[in-house]
C-alpha cells in the first residue's frame, strides 16, 4: 500500500509541476525585467529539483516490479552528457565550471530511467550548497564520480555537520532515498565532505561493461 500511494503521488505531482514549470518558461520567454527573469529562474530550478525527488520516489516505489528490472543503459556516457546539457543554463547561473571526461560505450544493466534518476540526483546533491565552483564528472567502467571543487571568490554553504548531521543532510539533499534505489540495484555509493567545502560522490555500478559501438 504504501509503494502503491508512493508511485500514484509521484506521478500525480508531475502533472501540475509540467504546468508549472511550462508557465515559468513562458514568462521567461515574454520578455521579463531582470529582477523578475532572476526570480523566474530560481523557480525554474526549484521545479527542476522537484521533478528529479519525483522521479526518485517514482523508481523506488516500483523498484520491487519485475518491469522496473529490465532495460539497458547502452551508453552511460552519453546518458551523463545529456543530464549536464539539460542543466547548463542552470550550471551557468551559479557560476559552475564543468569538466567532463568520459569512455563512450559502456552498457549498464540497467534502465536508463533508473541510472538518470540516480546521477540527476546526484548532481543536484553535489551543487545544491554552494555558490560556483568546478563541477568534475568523471565516467569509467562501472563507475561514476562527481565532485565540486571551490574555486575563485564564489564560496560554498557548508554542508550540516556535527551530531545527527548525516541524517539531516540525507533529508536535505534526497540521497537517502538516492541509496535505497542504489541497495535495490547492488551499487555502492560513497560519500565524502571536505573543510574546504569540496563535496565527492563515487557511484559504483556493479556488473557495468564496456562494449564497442560500431561506427563502421
Amino acid at each position: 500500500r504504501e509503494r502503491a500511494f508512493t508511485a500514484d503521488a509521484s506521478h500525480e505531482l508531475r502533472t501540475p509541476l509540467a504546468v508549472i514549470r511550462g508557465a515559468v518558461e513562458v514568462m521567461l520567454d515574454s520578455g521579463a525585467s531582470a529582477a523578475d527573469e532572476a526570480r523566474l529562474k530560481r523557480m525554474q530550478r526549484g521545479s527542476d529539483e522537484l521533478r528529479d525527488l519525483l522521479d526518485a520516489l517514482l523508481v523506488l516505489a516500483r523498484s520491487d516490479e519485475s518491469e522496473a528490472f529490465s532495460g539497458r543503459t547502452p551508453d552511460l556516457d552519453a546518458l551523463i552528457v545529456g543530464l549536464l546539457g539539460e542543466r547548463a543554463d542552470a550550471l551557468r547561473e551559479k557560476h559552475f565550471q564543468v569538466r567532463h571526461t568520459g569512455v563512450t560505450g559502456i552498457a549498464v544493466p540497467a534502465p536508463p530511467r533508473v541510472v538518470g534518476v540516480v546521477i540527476a540526483n546526484l548532481l543536484r546533491a553535489a551543487t545544491q550548497f554552494a555558490d560556483g565552483g568546478e563541477l568534475a564528472v568523471d565516467v569509467a567502467p562501472a563507475r561514476v564520480r562527481i565532485a565540486l571543487h571551490r574555486t575563485g571568490a564564489h564560496g560554498h554553504t557548508p554542508v550540516p555537520r556535527g551530531r545527527g548531521a548525516d541524517d539531516r543532510a540525507d533529508r536535505v539533499l534526497g540521497l537517502g532515498m538516492i541509496r535505497r534505489v542504489c541497495e535495490r540495484w547492488g551499487w555502492k555509493l560513497d560519500e565524502r565532505s571536505e573543510d574546504d567545502g569540496t563535496r565527492r560522490f563515487v557511484l559504483h555500478l556493479a556488473d557495468s561493461d564496456t562494449i564497442r559501438t560500431d561506427l563502421g
